[in-house]
């Protein structure tokens, strides 16, 4: 996916992703898959900063706009 960590911190973090031609749908705009992967990542990223095995048990994004 191309998701590069750039800060964490204890509890924090902040990732970019590079959008290539890959990660458009069918009308030209980001795929939501590839913005759910996207925090999820950052998530995980976050959850585990702290030096213990964390997953999550359930995750959700509301997409407000097209």
């Amino acid at each position: 996916m191309g998701i590069e960590p750039l800060e964490v911190s204890e509890g924090g973090a902040t990732t970019r992703m590079e959008v290539t031609s890959e990660h458009l749908n069918s009308l030209g705009t980001v795929h939501g898959s590839a913005l759910f992967t996207l925090a999820d990542f950052t998530f995980a990223v976050a959850a585990n900063s702290h030096g213990r095995a964390t997953v999550a048990i359930n995750a959700n994004i509301s997409y407000m706009k097209p």
